[in-house]
């Protein structure tokens, strides 16, 4: 009987082993998702705390219908001109935009075009960034001499 009950108390330690270290590398391993997920949450909230845009003109060429945009990068991040969104009146849009490079840098003003053939003259435009700031402008715009 002694035999018995050392096989059974050695088969209780040797899963109580295997047990707590399989514990340890699940806790260890979610331990670094977490980490990983404040460190995304932390990188998010300082580009949308340190970023804004803002709609400085908006201007109707009547001949071929191109609303243009000139919008300034007001923060402290780059910007990536690819990832913006336009809604005119409601309507998400494809826009062109000058100068003509990927990157936009804090102060810096570009023009984005779009081609509007609604022929209303009060408009409601709304710009989003990939990070989730928003420039709304609405009135009529200027039209161009051209």
């Amino acid at each position: 009987m002694g035999f018995e009950t050392t096989i059974v108390i050695s088969i209780f330690f040797i899963s109580a082993l295997v047990l707590g270290t399989h514990s340890y590398a699940v806790m260890s391993t979610s331990n670094d998702i977490v980490t990983d997920a404040e460190d995304v949450k932390y990188n998010m909230q300082y580009q949308k705390l340190n970023s804004a845009i803002e709609i400085d003109s908006m201007i109707l060429d009547n001949t071929s219908s191109t609303l243009n945009l000139n919008i300034t990068n007001n923060g402290n991040i780059v910007l990536d001109s690819d990832e913006m969104s336009i809604l005119l009146d409601g309507r998400v849009i494809s826009h062109t935009y000058t100068p003509n490079t990927v990157k936009w840098y804090p102060g810096e003003t570009k023009i984005f075009s779009v081609t509007d053939d609604s022929g209303d003259t009060y408009k409601r435009v709304k710009v989003v960034t990939d990070i989730g700031i928003i420039a709304y402008g609405t009135g009529h715009p200027d039209i161009s001499a051209s």
